[in-house]
């Protein structure tokens, strides 16, 4: 969660110097306008009051459609009209209080009764019927006016919706009547997704056959046609009229309630109590005189027909406009993982806090185990071997460097004049030019020397280093050659056995001889501490560490997030060599597996081919 950007936000929409206040638990959101400058305390569990299902970048995407919510009733509200018509609805309910008290005593009759309670939920609902309109207005007014706000806007307007139209409704419940088609009414005057509406708009077709379409237009003209508050008030009360008979079974309802109850108390349902937190809204806010004008989008009057193909183009609008926020919740959370793994990469690139699980032992000479007596007997072929490979390896790089031109190709950008008489044949008369690029490698090499090498594994491997090494040395590339084993728990020796300095001295290959198995397997430390000094040493070279490994070790997860991490960071690939030990193919991306040593100079070149040249 991006506290931040909501702030960077706050900063640059709103019209005012505004204060915003990020409150932890709460899902309350109000908006104290003081004239020359405004505070916005924004609930940061808003978003979980309308719908539970929310990624990172969906709630955060919630958070920023609440706060330009609030950033549009500071630019366009005019927050005079709404204390007015607070201050009617809280003096009607005053005066209905003070009736229904008379009338159980009996001082009263029941028709002033009926008039005063009217009265009393005729202006209770005015004030969430204009609210509605407003937030319709005021909304695609912003929309217009900051493109950005749109989407995120729109995004918390489709989840009001749908929760607004979560209770299903009976058609022959006539419980709080007025409550269902004022509901249904406040939605279609913030419209926003049409299409999600069709199956929950049933109370005004029903009981206002004849005038639903007037009530559309009415509720298109509060959203497009308004330039203020005052105007939007006016279609409310054109909208208000149309439900007096509905209102008047209300009242009927509610003095059952006063004679049933013997009190005044929680009359009405939820849009009464809608109109009272409309009230807090709007209560700490001081008179503004400097909002603008919600720019109109049709200042004329439209047919029937107009109103209908507006309706019909918004329907279209509406479900491209769905498709365009999901993307655009794709796009922002596709972003925030590269962000994260950005970040998780230059965490591990700076993290240094695994040396204190390494220690170094340095290289001593020693009698070569009987293991590595029988790798050293077949020096001679690995020589041969070697030689092989460095032969296949010098014409890969050569081949590289060498700037190269493709003639007789069917499209091009060149002509190649040569075989111009040959067009009229196979129309092939276009050349390329492909300039070669010099490779210039240096080369780790890390060898398991664990517990689970023994045998077969750690001859093989000693066979391969030296067998690399050799060519390293034919061809005058630089390499390091490190052995690793565990003791305890994450506790990594490592031996340098050949250092970069060192790496052109051919004598010094028969310390390889020298390695024997022992200890446990954390490969990714030393892993780890091998690219960190080689990317130190690289520069502007191609650099690559060879592991030649049976793959049996902890930490396989971040084996492949270093491959990745220092591909794309320090063009450093890693290769895991297994030697007749298949379990390679599951520790490294980039892998080769051979059933015998004679197998493995073509195929590391292939793969060298693949990834490097």
């Amino acid at each position: 969660m991006d506290l931040n950007k909501l702030k960077r936000l706050c900063y640059l929409y709103s019209p005012k110097p505004t204060t915003l206040i990020f409150l932890q638990d709460s899902s309350i959101i109000t908006t104290q306008n003081n004239g020359k400058d405004a505070t916005i305390n924004l609930g940061l569990k808003t978003p979980y009051t309308y719908t539970n299902h929310l990624s990172q970048e969906g709630y955060q995407m919630f958070l920023e459609g609440l706060l330009f919510f609030e950033i549009a009733r500071l630019t366009f509200t005019d927050d005079r009209v709404f204390k007015q018509v607070i201050q009617e609805a809280n003096h009607a309910k005053i005066q209905t209080q003070k009736v229904a008290k008379a009338f159980l005593n009996k001082k009263i009759d029941r028709s002033y009764l009926e008039e005063v309670l009217f009265d009393y939920i005729k202006k209770q609902n005015i004030a969430p019927l204009l609210f509605a309109i407003e937030q319709g207005a005021i909304e695609n007014a912003l929309g217009q006016k900051i493109p950005s706000s749109f989407y995120s806007i729109m995004f918390v307007r489709k989840a009001k919706i749908i929760h607004a139209l979560e209770p299903q409704y009976q058609l022959n419940n006539l419980t709080c009547l007025a409550d269902k088609v004022i509901l249904e009414m406040m939605l279609l005057c913030t419209y926003g997704y049409r299409f999600k509406l069709e199956n929950g708009i049933i109370y005004l077709p029903h009981y206002f056959a004849k005038d639903f379409q007037k009530l559309k237009q009415l509720a298109i003209d509060g959203r497009l046609k308004t330039s203020n508050t005052i105007e939007r008030l006016q279609i409310t009360y054109q909208i208000i009229n149309y439900f007096s008979d509905i209102f008047k079974t209300t009242v009927f309802e509610l003095i059952d309630t006063i004679q049933k109850t013997k009190q005044f108390s929680n009359l009405g349902s939820s849009l009464f109590s809608s109109m009272n937190e409309i009230a807090v809204s709007f209560s700490h806010s001081k008179q503004n005189t400097s909002n603008e004008s919600t720019p109109p989008k049709y200042h004329f009057d439209l047919s029937d027909e107009e109103y209908q193909r507006i309706e019909s183009l918004e329907n279209q609008e509406d479900r491209a406009l769905s498709h365009q926020i999901l993307k655009e919740l794709n796009q922002r959370e596709n972003f925030c993982k590269e962000k994260q793994e950005e970040v998780k990469a230059q965490n591990i690139l700076n993290d240094t806090s695994y040396r204190k699980k390494i220690f170094f032992s340095p290289f001593q000479a020693a009698t070569p185990s009987k293991y590595g007596v029988i790798a050293k007997n077949s020096k001679t072929e690995c020589i041969n071997q070697a030689r092989k490979f460095a032969l296949l390896l010098k014409r890969e790089i050569m081949y590289a460097s060498k700037n190269q031109t493709k003639h007789r190709l069917e499209y091009g950008t060149q002509l190649d004049y040569s075989h111009l008489y040959n067009a009229t044949l196979d129309g092939r008369i276009f050349k390329k030019d492909i300039r070669g690029q010099k490779k210039d490698l240096i080369i780790s090499i890390l060898v398991d020397n664990s517990e689970s090498m023994n045998g077969q594994k750690i001859i093989n491997a000693m066979k391969g280093c030296f067998e690399l090494a050799y060519v390293m040395q034919t061809l005058n590339i630089p390499f390091t050659i490190y052995g690793h084993k565990a003791l305890g728990h994450e506790r990594i020796q490592m031996t340098k056995i050949i250092d970069f300095k060192e790496s052109t001295k051919r004598n010094l290959l028969d310390r390889i001889f020298e390695m024997y198995a022992s200890g446990l397997t954390y490969e990714h430390l030393a892993l780890q501490e091998v690219l960190y000094e080689l990317s130190l040493q690289k520069r502007h070279k191609k650099g690559f560490v060879f592991v030649l490994s049976d793959g049996d070790t902890h930490g396989i997860h971040q084996i492949h997030n270093l491959t990745q991490i220092y591909k794309n960071k320090k063009d450093i690939d890693i290769i895991g060599i297994g030697i007749q030990t298949k379990q390679i193919v599951e520790t490294y991306p980039n892998h080769i597996y051979v059933q015998n040593l004679e197998q493995l100079p073509e195929i590391l070149i292939q793969k060298l081919k693949e990834i490097a040249f």
